[in-house]
């Protein structure tokens, strides 16, 4: 009786020390669900999702929102979605699912200014602030999903810049927060991405690049049946949440982890490349005590 009164102490120690940790995730799901040779097999991006299991979930180019809700519904039950209204001309919604079991909504704010157009659907996508409430000890912070200008051209960097440069005056006074989503950083191996990561130096911030290899896949401009790793999706940890959290842990899922961001044909790639997006989702785990 006495072991099972210890071990039953030791579960319940470690189910309150996960519940004081967080996990936040971002995914850019390639068009979900158009009706087009890149529809979304929702039975492999099911097996991802659940793979993953976050606490909360950052989504791009979520176009048919209606089945995304019906599929979140079933995939994570104890989860809330917040959607944004606007998606820009392709009209590829950011979402944001949280576990409202752990969490709070408080608010949401959509900044449509990202989009550098008049008009829901026109330009690019907006930037989605999302403030929720811990509620294991009442802490608040604000995840920022983004999903920038895409393309490798020099006028699609000057866009990301400008981007960039909304972002920095969105933060400059948030102290607890997460920046999450697909940056778009086609040019990050060099200089031209500098206006990246001055942002990750000024604030101080954590950045997932560091600790990971890739995070999507593309032709790499040219046609030779391969397809090579990128880096376009981040997760950003500020300063201040950080020290909340006494260690951090970033990861990389399906064919990404799979693969291990080598050089790779399209059926290395498998169903997750083929079937559900090119990139692949990034994790980030804290954790306290």
């Amino acid at each position: 009786m006495k072991t099972c009164s210890i071990l039953k102490i030791v579960f319940l120690l470690l189910i309150s020390l996960n519940s004081m940790g967080l996990s936040v995730a971002t995914f850019n799901i390639r068009n979900f669900d158009m009706n087009s040779p890149y529809s979304t097999d929702k039975s492999a991006l099911t097996k991802i999702l659940k793979d993953v299991n976050a606490d909360i979930f950052a989504f791009q180019e979520i176009v048919d929102t209606e089945n995304f809700k019906i599929l979140m519904k079933k995939v994570f039950p104890k989860h809330k979605l917040v959607i944004s209204k606007c998606g820009g001309f392709a009209k590829q919604k950011l979402a944001l699912l949280y576990n409202s079991k752990k969490f709070k909504f408080l608010r949401v704010i959509e900044d449509s200014s990202f989009q550098y157009s008049e008009g829901c659907h026109r330009g690019v996508r907006p930037l989605l602030k999302v403030q929720l409430k811990n509620i294991s000890d009442n802490s608040t912070f604000w995840a920022l999903l983004v999903h920038l200008k895409a393309g490798g051209s020099s006028r699609d960097i000057e866009f990301r810049k400008k981007q960039i440069s909304l972002l920095s005056k969105s933060i400059s006074r948030l102290q607890n927060y997460i920046i999450l989503g697909d940056f778009n950083t086609t040019e990050i191996d060099n200089s031209r991405s500098d206006y990246f990561f001055d942002l990750v130096e000024r604030y101080h911030l954590t950045d997932s690049s560091k600790s990971l290899k890739c995070t999507n896949y593309w032709s790499g401009g040219i046609s030779d049946g391969l397809f090579y790793p990128g880096q376009l999706d981040h997760v950003l940890l500020s300063k201040n949440l950080k020290k909340k959290y006494s260690s951090h842990k970033y990861s990389v899922y399906s064919h990404c982890k799979i693969n291990q961001c080598s050089i790779s044909n399209s059926h290395d790639l498998g169903e997750s490349f083929k079937n559900v997006s090119d990139h692949c989702p990034v994790k980030l785990e804290l954790t306290k005590g």
